[in-house]
């Protein structure tokens, strides 16, 4: 709808509480924007502009994209008139947020050997200049590696390609010790995945999920790491700790897609 997507999860042991509500909301990024010479363009053009004047001085004022966002997504009234502009999403891997180029075109490997974006945004990010010069020599120069120095953002860890690669032909249950702590914390309880349930690793490597059974195993010279493949898809997993509560995030090999993974009873370690 215009005011997001009602995403819900169903939890049984809730009793008539068991249904959890929530909204995805996203905003359009302003920072590219293409406009056809049109009159719905310039009528779009003038209120951004007379909105973000009309706030000068406001102790809270609305950011740029917040208001890109309410007068394309959300719906006029008998008090207030929307632009009225229609929108059209342009192509993320041609026109490039800095996550999509450091997570899946620097990381997907049928990308980060042939594709070459069109523009990238790098507006919003830390290390501003560093960043800049880092992709004109990587799509300008030539430099294979010169975006590899750089962390996909500040909470994501950075599993890198080789990872994925290291991992891929690892024997099931490789590296499973029963004598570490971290791991029987791991075996030792169901999973969820991105909020299903639910996922069991077994010691002798055997994953049992929703979705069909697969494999896993730890990954070598890395802590907290293991490789997880089911429906014929590899997943990095890096598990954390915190609060004596666990948690991990999976990246997937084939297209750095990421999810979110919390255990179905909280842990001890």
């Amino acid at each position: 709808s215009a005011y997001g997507y009602n995403h819900v999860l169903d939890d049984p042991t809730m009793g008539h509480t068991r249904f959890c509500h929530g909204s995805r909301i996203v905003a359009r990024d302003p920072s590219i924007i293409f406009a056809m010479p049109s009159h719905d363009a310039v009528r779009f053009a003038s209120v951004i502009v007379r909105r973000m004047r009309a706030q000068v001085g406001s102790p809270s004022p609305k950011t740029e994209r917040q208001l890109v966002s309410e007068e394309l997504w959300l719906p006029s009234s008998p008090s207030v008139s929307r632009a009225g502009a229609v929108s059209r999403v342009m192509d993320y891997l041609c026109f490039s947020s800095p996550k999509v180029l450091w997570r899946t075109i620097n990381r997907v490997p049928q990308l980060r050997t042939s594709h070459r974006p069109v523009a990238v945004s790098l507006a919003h990010n830390a290390e501003l200049l560093d960043r800049m010069r880092a992709v004109t020599d990587r799509f300008h120069k030539g430099q294979q590696e010169a975006l590899d120095k750089f962390p996909i953002g500040e909470q994501m860890p950075d599993f890198g390609p080789d990872v994925c690669n290291s991992a891929r032909n690892l024997t099931p249950a490789s590296g499973v010790s029963a004598s570490s702590d971290w791991l029987r914390a791991v075996m030792g309880q169901p999973w969820t995945w991105s909020g299903v349930k639910e996922m069991n690793f077994d010691a002798d490597g055997t994953l049992k999920t929703p979705w069909g059974q697969g494999t896993w195993a730890v990954v070598p010279d890395k802590e907290h790491m293991i490789s997880a493949t089911f429906i014929g898809r590899q997943h990095i997993l890096l598990f954390r700790w915190k609060d004596g509560r666990g948690q991990f995030i999976s990246q997937r090999c084939e297209d750095a897609d990421v999810v979110m993974g919390r255990p179905v009873v909280p842990d001890q370690l």
